[in-house]
């Protein structure tokens, strides 16, 4: 905060107080009191014209100039300190120089002709005084803003004709205007602002007298002043200040030394004394013509240290208990500070402990099983308080807080209960008490009618009914709570009767039955109510989906209603939409029964398993399909043991807990384990929702368990799964749940948009993509690639290629065996934003042979620690690669494996485009590496992760010096002593990365230090 004392007097109230003295009619005698002369204020400079000596105040003299140079003293570097400076009429040239002291002009400038009379000061009132001249012939003014040649920047006739020419700040605003002073006739004339509009005319002087003007104490403002023989009597608002002036030659005045603030404490005055954890209220000012900063500090006795800015201000708390110091520092903008900061002392006295006032609820209030506890306590302390309530004998949790959550006491018995108060010093206060809960059994609700889960046209009504027995004979009380869009509120009571839902939606209708304890049944019944519009077509479970679309092929809504429907395969055509309500399971998988003991093989087995889908190939050109662990992952079909994936191996002999084995040539799968009390599941569909159709709508299901083949979704807008086609056209998926499917959960072609959907669990991929102006936004992918597909090949949270102004958006990617977010081949300016991206066990953002991204306000943490390849700049926060005019900003790219990588391989042309890093501009964007994530190479003595940078594979670089190539403005956390940026294939320290011409304008931050 800025602050100044105003103490600045009009010309005006300064000429009247000169009137007052006598000063204009001769009467001084000599019997003013000298006064003392502030450091910070002007003193009087003599210079003589006969030899060019001048004379400071402490007597020191040096040579500067020739005879019959003018003098001048002005600020002309803005350092608050008044140099010398000459002007030479006969050649027009002013000499001015930077220090008082004997030597070479540093600044020299031709402004003026014979004759003229030199002026000088801040015209402008940016803080350093520039040259002027006033030309008696012409009765005009030449001002110039700047000490360098040139033209006036203020030139003007100003009238009153004759006299020497006068400068000063008269009013204290910073800027100085210009004036005439009539020796002959004692007049002063004065400009308004440097224009030609005279300010004010007044007599000044006696004959004889040399006038002269300055700010004699340091108040902001300039007055005249006048030399009397060995005098000087100069004016200020407070009256007349005498000095000693032993002028040899021409008077000048002058700030010798810099102005230095003068900081005072005004309240409190000291004396104070305070409670240990209390504030103190300060307040202060300075004494300046300038703005200041007031900073405070309070120092206390055990070495803590407060610090606050500004006028007013809290310091606290104080928690040492002694004497503190309280500091005011007085500062001005280019660094001078008060060299004597003004300082009080405040003796902090030590806190009470805390004391229990009450606590609640009272001893010997009884409760029962069921009932909730309702814990508060009031205690007189130094806060904040920190509470912890604990149950000696129990198994319930400590809590903490004033007045925890009420919770329900589950057990009959005697309930101890303690407190633990602690303030904030860490003294403590203790206390202890009980509560009698007797027994009490929950009651048990049941709901009548529906007797089910039900859809219904909008405007029906359903009738509810419902009723509850307690054991105890409590009476009971009875919620409906309808959970849904749009929101019906509760009803009280066991019988609602008809209720008519009057609005489109889905409902989870749910009983709670309470007894008089407030202990309710832990298994409230429920049932769903699903509200379709005219119109609409329901499809049951059990019923044939396919035919039902296939006998109304139009542009109509199916509504699967709740429960599973298993084992089918369901196609769409234009301008359909299939729906589910709350619950609805679409899923691949048959349940397996009929299991019979193999002793030979000491296994399990189920015969007539003829399903096997499309098997993918094991190599492809990238590399092996499948992990050496998983080499059965091309195999479409999986089991599940109560909704557990199982692994398969290749034979029996592999059998053991957690996996599993097709025998397809015998249509038998194998179990290690008695499975006949668990739900078994295998995958037989192999495509789940497709059709090749457009403008088809899929919301609010879960699509599980299907085997679908590499590369296929459970859902999947292509009609054949093929690269081929024929594609459906602007596909929209909403609410929905894909998991458990062995490929991928969602695949869409042109125009497709996901959102609000999840998927998750799915062998291959979550989602995947191709073609123009495909969405996928609010989404959120995890724990995808189940199977154990390559990482090379194509797995994690999911793969996008061949696409166009693709956009994914503000969705959440983590936990995926593999890439995070890959979009791979012939990918055309996408956009990728507003993403969170974590733990993923390769890179987080993979941009890899594509041209165009726009990579920006994503989240991106603990990615890449899992990459196999674990070498180079793989396993980045963000890579990209082979990929040119990829833009990345904006991003918070903290702790992964890598932090921004992009690596230039031999990758070929896609139709005559060359798959190159070019252009690539990685700005404004924060890169944290912790020192405890850092690996170290000892093959080559450096990190073996933690970098930033572009990488090249083989000679050409180029890709580092012409290719448009550049880091720049982003900021970084990382460990002192780690050489983490990546340039020319050898790790860069920051000072050398700057020497690469990178983030010249970026900043390092060093947290924690690395060691080999």
């Amino acid at each position: 905060m800025v602050v100044w004392q105003a103490r600045r007097t009009s010309l005006f109230a300064a000429l009247f107080a000169i009137l007052l003295t006598g000063l204009l009619t001769g009467l001084f005698t000599g019997a003013f009191a000298a006064s003392a002369v502030a450091l910070e204020a002007d003193q009087l400079v003599s210079h003589d014209p006969r030899t060019g000596v001048w004379t400071m105040p402490d007597g020191r003299t040096f040579y500067y100039g020739d005879p019959a140079d003018q003098p001048i003293m002005c600020d002309w570097d803005g350092d608050d300190i008044d140099t010398v400076g000459l002007y030479r009429s006969r050649t027009g040239f002013l000499h001015l120089r930077q220090s008082n002291s004997q030597g070479f002009s540093d600044i020299q400038i031709f402004y003026g002709i014979p004759d003229d009379e030199p002026v000088c000061g801040d015209w402008d009132g940016d803080g350093i005084d520039s040259i002027g001249i006033y030309r008696p012939s012409e009765h005009r003014f030449y001002l110039r803003n700047s000490n360098t040649q040139g033209f006036a920047d203020l030139d003007f006739e100003f009238p009153g004709g004759m006299g020497t020419p006068v400068a000063g700040d008269w009013n204290g605003d910073g800027v100085d205007t210009v004036g005439l002073y009539d020796g002959t006739r004692g007049l002063v004339t004065l400009s308004s602002g440097n224009t030609p509009v005279v300010a004010s005319v007044f007599s000044f002087g006696e004959p004889g007298d040399t006038v002269i003007a300055g700010d004699w104490n340091d108040d902001g403002a300039d007055t005249f002043g006048v030399i009397r023989g060995t005098r000087a009597f100069l004016s200020t608002p407070s009256g007349i200040m005498e000095r000693e002036a032993n002028i040899q030659g021409n008077p000048v005045a002058a700030r010798i030394s810099p102005r230095v603030p003068n900081g005072i404490i005004t309240s409190p005055a000291g004396g104070v004394s305070l409670t240990r954890g209390d504030s103190l209220r300060v307040s202060g000012t300075a004494y300046s013509s300038r703005p200041v900063s007031l900073s405070w500090r309070a120092l206390g006795p055990s070495g803590s240290e407060l610090r606050h800015s500004g006028q007013t201000v809290t310091l606290g708390p104080m928690d040492d208990a002694g004497i503190w110091t309280i500091i005011l520092d007085a500062s001005y903008d280019n660094g001078v500070t008060d060299p004597t900061p003004a300082t009080i002392h405040v003796n902090v006295e030590s806190a009470p402990e805390p004391e229990v006032q009450w606590v609640l609820p009272a001893p010997a209030t009884d409760f029962r099983v069921g009932g909730l506890l309702d814990l508060e306590a009031q205690v007189l302390g130094v806060g904040p308080l920190t509470y912890l309530w604990s149950f000696p004998g129990s198994t319930l949790a400590p809590l903490t807080g004033r007045n925890p959550a009420p919770f329900a006491l589950t057990s009959a018995g005697v309930l101890d209960i303690a407190l633990t108060v602690t303030d904030r010093f860490g003294q403590q206060t203790a206390t202890s008490f009980n509560v009698v809960v007797a027994p009490n059994a929950a009651p048990d609700g049941a709901i009548h009618t529906p007797s089910g889960s039900v859809v219904v046209p909008r405007g029906s009504s359903v009738t509810f009914s419902g009723s509850g027995a307690d054991p105890d004979g409590d009476t009971l009380g009875f919620r409906w709570v309808f959970a849904g869009s749009p929101a019906i509120p509760d009803v009280i009571g066991p019988d609602p009767g008809a209720f008519q839902f009057v609005a489109g939606g889905s409902y989870t209708v749910t009983l709670h039955v309470t007894d008089q304890s407030g202990l309710s049944d832990p298994t409230p019944p429920s049932v769903s109510v699903t509200i379709i519009e005219p119109g609409e077509i329901l499809i049951s479970p059990g019923q044939d989906i396919q035919n039902i679309i296939d006998a109304n092929p139009g542009p109509n809504t199916f509504i699967l209603g709740p429960g599973v429907h298993r084992g089918q395969s369901v196609r769409l055509y234009d301008y359909q939409t299939l729906a589910g309500t709350n619950g609805t399971v679409l899923s691949g998988a048959r349940i397996l029964t009929e299991w019979q003991y193999d002793a030979g093989n000491n296994a399990w087995f189920v015969d007539g398993q003829t399903q096997q889908g499309r098997v993918t190939a094991e190599w492809v050109a990238s590399g092996p399909v499948c992990r050496d662990t998983n080499p059965r992952c091309r195999y479409p079909e999986d089991l599940f043991i109560d909704g557990e994936i199982q692994r398969h191996v290749t034979w029996i002999g592999d059998l053991g807990e957690g996996t599993w084995w097709f025998d397809y040539g015998a249509d038998r799968i194998w179990v290690k384990n008695d499975p006949r009390s668990r739900l078994v599941e295998t995958s037989v569909v192999g495509q789940g929702i497709f059709g090749g159709a457009d403008h088809v709508t899929i919301r609010n299901l879960i699509i599980e368990k299907f085997a679908t083949p590499t590369q296929v979704g459970a859902i999947d807008s292509r009609l054949y799964a093929t690269m081929d086609g024929p594609d459906g056209t602007n596909w929209t998926i909403e609410n929905v749940e894909a998991r458990f499917n062995h490929g991928t959960g969602i695949f869409l072609t042109d125009g497709g948009h996901i959102r609000n959907s999840y998927a998750h669990h799915n062998g291959q991929q979550g989602f995947s993509a191709r073609g123009h102006r495909v969405v996928i936004e609010d989404s959120e992918l995890s724990h995808n690639n189940t199977v154990g597909y390559h990482w090379d090949f194509e797995s994690g949270g999911g793969k996008y290629y061949r696409t166009y102004d693709m956009v994914f958006r503000n969705n959440y990617v983590h936990h995926n065996y593999g890439s995070g977010v890959w979009f791979d081949i012939a990918n055309f300016n996408d956009l990728i934003e507003g993403n969170t991206v974590e733990y993923n066990d390769f890179d987080g953002i993979f941009y890899e042979v594509s041209y165009g991204a726009v990579i920006r306000n994503n989240v991106v943490v603990g990615n890449g620690f899992l990459d196999a390849r674990g070498v180079w700049l793989w396993g980045a926060g963000i890579l990209v690669a082979s990929s040119s005019d990829v833009e990345i900003y904006a991003n918070e790219v903290r702790d992964n494996w890598n932090g921004i990588t992009a690596v230039e391989q031999q990758r070929g042309t896609w139709e005559g485009n060359p798959r190159e890093v070019t252009n690539l501009w990685v700005h404004d964007n924060l890169v944290t590496m912790d020192a405890s994530l850092i690996t170290h190479n000892y093959e080559y003595d450096i990190p073996g992760n933690g970098y930033t940078g572009l990488g090249v594979d083989y000679g050409d670089t180029s890709f580092y010096t012409s290719r448009g190539n550049r880091f720049t403005s982003n900021d970084y956390e990382m460990p002192d002593g780690a050489a983490l940026f990546h340039w020319r294939s050898i790790p860069r320290d920051w000072p050398t990365w700057h020497v690469y011409g990178q983030d010249l304008e970026g900043t390092i931050t060093y947290v924690g230090e690395y060691t080999s």
